[in-house]
């Protein structure tokens, strides 16, 4: 009997030791079975139909599936301008932005940078390449448009949404939704020869089963262009590089709405990120 006893004294102050540890462990660390308690904000998605400056708010009290904003994006596209002439819509070729402030102002900065380097080249080229110089700054004017916000690259068809789960995110914050009917043109971006151009994209009828090399025949690009390869970003914003030499041209198909991008060559010492940069911008903007 008394040789039990240190043992039933020692069992009784472990137990006592682990009632107060356990105790201490509730008070002092957090309960992460909980469920997630973050507030988060209402929802607004901007809608405007192709190039209408008239949109259309589609308000939610919180996060919103995909699903619901394009299941809302068809019953509410009645109430903007009917300049689609009942064609269906091109959702390969429509776009979702995150377009709150800070993202825009972050778009912004990467914008107002290589505008600035376009016109730095501009001014490298000025007297030893004066129509180079002038297309770069024509490059750098168009490229200046406002970005609506920073892409989203995700599938915008309602049934592919529908059935794959992992492709209807939920949104919150601010968005703006652009949707089109299909175009028939493509656009090149690239330093071209046209004195009188303006604008630095080309826009080109869309021909089907046209390749890079077919594209490239209906404009003139100057010296500094690319000779073996430019850059296809498709309508969805998947980016592309298609061999235009006579040496490595292989059919690629491009869809309606694309946009070509001729990337430069030539580029002085610390301008080597330039056409990557630009792809980057070309692929946020809305066609």
């Amino acid at each position: 009997m008394h040789t039990l006893q240190p043992y039933r004294q020692i069992s009784h102050k472990i137990t006592t030791l682990l009632i107060v540890l356990l105790a201490w462990c509730t008070l002092s660390t957090p309960a992460f079975s909980k469920p997630n308690t973050r507030v988060t904000a209402p929802t607004e998605v901007e809608l405007r139909l192709n190039q209408s400056h008239q949109a259309l708010q589609l308000r939610y009290p919180t996060t919103v599936r995909l699903e619901q904003v394009l299941q809302d994006t068809l019953a509410n596209l009645h109430q903007l301008p009917a300049d689609h002439s009942g064609r269906p819509l091109y959702w390969f070729g429509s776009t979702l932005w995150r377009s709150d402030g800070i993202t825009r102002k972050a778009m912004k900065r990467q914008q107002s940078a290589v505008i600035q380097q376009l016109q730095q080249l501009a001014l490298h080229w000025q007297n030893s390449q004066p129509e180079t110089s002038h297309s770069l700054q024509v490059l750098a004017k168009s490229l200046s448009t406002p970005l609506p916000g920073q892409r989203i690259f995700q599938p915008l068809d309602l049934d592919w949404v529908r059935i794959a789960p992992n492709k209807n995110p939920g949104l919150n914050g601010q968005f703006m939704l652009q949707v089109i009917t299909r175009p028939e043109t493509v656009k090149v971006f690239a330093a071209l020869s046209q004195p009188n151009m303006t604008d630095g994209e080309i826009t080109i009828p869309w021909q089907e089963r046209n390749n890079a090399t077919d594209y490239l025949q209906q404009v003139t690009p100057l010296t500094i262009s690319h000779k073996d390869y430019l850059w296809v970003i498709q309508p969805d914003g998947n980016t592309e590089q298609h061999e235009i030499a006579y040496w490595n041209r292989n059919h690629k198909d491009i869809a309606p709405g694309a946009t070509l991008y001729l990337p430069l060559t030539s580029l002085p010492d610390g301008y080597e990120s330039l056409n990557h940069d630009i792809v980057n911008l070309l692929k946020q903007r809305p066609f």
